[in-house]
């Protein structure tokens, strides 16, 4: 798997546990935002301060329900 649909993953994963896109659902939200990154022809510098920001999202939403 290369490191876009990595980030296409961990994306997708994120917005479902945040309750950003439903998990029934999720086609046409990830459907654009593929197509928004795709565009974006992102570099990997780039991909990994999303993939960071991800985390960090991840992170903050855990400490939140503690």
């Amino acid at each position: 798997m290369d490191d876009l649909e990595r980030f296409y993953q961990h994306l997708e994963q994120t917005l479902q546990h945040t309750g950003f896109i439903r998990q029934a659902h999720p086609g046409q939200v990830m459907s654009l935002l593929r197509r928004l990154f795709t565009r974006a022809c992102l570099e990997e510098q780039e991909l990994n301060i999303l993939h960071g920001m991800l985390t960090s999202i991840e992170k903050q939403d855990k400490n939140l329900v503690k």
